[in-house]
This record gives structure tokens, C-alpha cells and sequence, in this order.
């Protein structure tokens, strides 16, 4: 490329960052939502590259428990997950904790499936991890969930 291609490109970008601005200001709100917002609105996605990550992993550990499984609509499980992060206000790490922790549990992995039931049943999940109440020494996933919500509190 020339130089005054390049030059053209750059101010090409300014144009469309500065008009990115604009709509950005009009939502309101924090502004790593209002990007992750209005990029999603451009894209058509309603979730984002973490929540389909996420929504992969679920349901690695599913096909672990059940190699029959057959394959989800994951656009749907990355939606669900985004709902847990935006409307519940949970993080992605800590999604990820619960779920590995009721994967690993011999009552919760028959039933926790899809994120749409984790999503549902979080807040007992959560408790059971804290209790610890399956009755086996604590798991890797409890500690982090436990040292997340120690660091949330300070």
C-alpha cells in the first residue's frame, strides 16, 4: 500500500470511530456494555465471543458425562449465557466454576444440561458449593468460587 492509501485508510477508520461515538453516547450507561451493545447490534450476535467459548465448554462437559449427546443450538446456550452475565450480573469465570463444579457433582451433572438450567437452579447451585454439602473434601471449583467472592467482598 502507498503511502496515501494508508493515509486515506487511517482517516477512513477516524470517520467510522468517531460516528461509533456518536451512537455510543445517544445509549448511555457504562461503556463497556454500550460497545459490546452496539457492536452485537452491528453484528446481528446477541452474545459475545466469551459466552459462546463458554457456551462450548458446557457442553464439552455434558458430551464427558454422555458421549451421545447430540450437538445443541450453541447460538441459543451463548445467549443464555450472556442473560446470566447481563441480567444476573455474574461473571464468566464464575459461570464457568459453577457449572464445573455441578458437572463434577454425582446428584447435580444428571441435571444441570444446558446453561438455560444452570441459569435456572444458580443460586442453589452456589449454596450447595459453599456448604459444601455433597459431602467430599472441597473442589478446585468451590476454592476459586470461594476466593472470588472473598476478593468481591473487600
Amino acid at each position: 500500500m502507498t503511502y496515501e492509501e494508508l493515509t486515506a485508510k487511517r482517516h477512513q477508520l477516524q470517520i467510522q470511530i468517531a460516528g461509533i461515538d456518536k451512537q455510543l453516547i445517544l445509549i448511555g450507561g457504562d461503556p463497556a456494555r454500550q460497545i459490546l451493545s452496539f457492536l452485537n447490534e452491528k453484528t446481528g450476535k446477541k452474545y459475545s465471543d466469551d459466552d459462546m467459548t463458554t457456551a462450548k465448554l458446557i457442553y464439552s462437559g455434558v458430551k464427558r458425562l454422555n458421549s451421545k449427546s447430540k450437538e445443541p443450538n450453541l447460538k441459543t446456550w451463548a445467549s443464555d449465557i450472556r442473560k446470566m452475565r447481563q441480567l444476573d450480573d455474574r461473571g464468566t469465570d464464575e459461570i464457568r466454576s459453577v457449572f464445573a463444579w455441578a458437572n463434577d457433582d454425582s446428584f447435580w451433572q444428571a441435571n444441570i444440561l444446558s446453561p438455560a438450567k444452570l441459569r435456572k437452579q444458580y443460586d442453589q447451585l452456589v449454596i450447595k458449593m459453599r456448604s459444601n454439602g455433597n459431602g467430599n473434601r472441597q473442589t478446585e471449583a468451590e476454592r476459586c468460587l470461594q476466593e472470588q467472592a472473598r476478593e468481591a467482598f473487600k
